[in-house]
């Protein structure tokens, strides 16, 4: 898998944070933190795909047509 300049160091980055919410005993913390990291990695996979092979129906009924396609 090709990754862009810095993506690994934001997984890092993300799974630190999470962690260190869950030992200071944040739930709210480590789940608001844990949205963030999924949104990112989503939004990063999705601009990764070409566009042509994108099957927009397909997202839709995934997410319910929740966000774009």
């Amino acid at each position: 898998m090709r990754l862009r300049p810095g993506a690994a160091d934001r997984m890092v980055l993300d799974a630190t944070g999470i962690f260190a919410a869950l030992r200071a005993g944040s739930p709210e913390d480590a789940a608001a933190r844990w949205r963030a990291k999924v949104e990112y990695a989503v939004r990063y996979m999705v601009a990764e795909l070409p566009l042509e092979g994108f099957d927009a129906d397909l997202w839709r009924t995934l997410t319910g047509g929740y966000g774009r396609a």
